[in-house]
């Protein structure tokens, strides 16, 4: 086995478990949303994160929201956004656990990890067959 061969079964098997992951990540989510109580946030202010110095500014959003039962809800957004899309006064559309209110997607990104990691996983295994197959043609 050649050192080309060997490193592409070794992505192969990354990618696949890449692949695996995205598959739990897109259930989870799916569950998620199914159970998921839907609402309008207000940002009322917002909180500069810490971005490499070759990164535009990000901010994470300080929201409040009301749950289907009337609950207020005020949150710091976990996922950093830029400037314009989480501006004080802007309006976001959330998801929200409904046992749980303060674990919150922002409607913009619902199904952006579940794509980015197959994205990683089917690039990482194409990687592997090519490599693994190259030079049996």
């Amino acid at each position: 086995m050649s050192s080309e061969q060997f490193f592409g079964a070794l992505f192969l098997v990354a990618g696949s478990f890449v692949v695996l992951y995205g598959v739990r990540l897109f259930v989870e989510t799916r569950a998620f949303f199914r159970r998921a109580g839907r609402s309008m946030g207000t940002v009322v202010r917002r909180v500069l994160s810490k971005p490499a110095s070759w990164q535009p500014a990000l901010y994470h959003p300080v929201v409040l929201f009301h749950t289907q039962e009337g609950e207020q809800i005020l949150l710091e957004v976990a996922d950093p956004m830029v400037d314009i899309r989480c501006r004080v006064g802007t309006t976001l559309p959330l998801a929200y656990d409904g046992s749980d209110p303060k674990r919150v997607k922002v409607g913009m990104r619902q199904w952006y990890d579940v794509a980015m990691v197959f994205y990683l996983g089917i690039l990482v295994s194409a990687a592997g067959i090519v490599l693994t197959y190259q030079h049996l043609h």
